[in-house]
């Protein structure tokens, strides 16, 4: 890709189960691209619109160096949403357990008890993905809500463990996964 990557620009990431967009938000000056991930798969090329958006997540991801790569591929250009100004990230930590999360804000980190309130579970992970790891989440459908809430209760024939970022359910009689999330 020969032109400079620009805010607002749509790149396109092929998965198994579809085409995954990412829009370029800007640069945080410390952890580099900030981009905004489309909720859902699609089936084939679309017209770029803000609606595609709408219920998308921002992350950060190199997605110039992928542009340069070819591991993205240049889709089209919406008006930018606005970068975010806040992040969370995990803060004490017992097993898979998050006890609380640190916000940053402008004015500095906020620690904030778990469970997370709605509206500070939509606020993104403070967290750089590499291109392997973008791809996982597009096709396990994860949102930044799913790490703010605790595991459910499970009934006693399943049981549950943390693997990659993701909690897998499991048959407690034959091990077999039910469900990753």
């Amino acid at each position: 890709m020969g032109s400079r990557v620009k805010p607002g620009d749509v790149f396109a990431v092929q998965t198994r189960a579809g085409l995954g967009l990412l829009q370029f938000l800007g640069k945080h000056p410390e952890f580099g691209d900030v981009v905004l991930v489309a909720s859902r798969l699609h089936d084939r090329p679309l017209i770029m619109t803000e609606e595609l958006f709408r219920r998308g997540y921002a992350t950060f991801y190199p997605v110039r160096l992928a542009a340069r790569t070819g591991l993205v591929e240049k889709a089209g250009h919406v008006s930018p949403a606005r970068m975010p100004r806040r992040f969370r990230r995990p803060g004490v930590v017992e097993g898979a357990r998050i006890k609380n999360w640190i916000l940053d804000t402008d004015s500095g980190p906020l620690v904030v008890d778990a469970p997370l309130s709605l509206q500070d579970a939509v606020i993104p992970i403070l967290s750089i993905w590499n291109h392997e790891y973008l791809v996982d989440r597009l096709l396990s459908g994860w949102r930044p809500e799913f790490d703010a809430v605790p595991t459910p209760q499970l009934p006693a024939y399943a049981s549950a463990e943390r693997s990659e970022g993701q909690t897998v359910t499991r048959c407690a009689l034959t091990s077999t996964a039910l469900c990753a999330c």
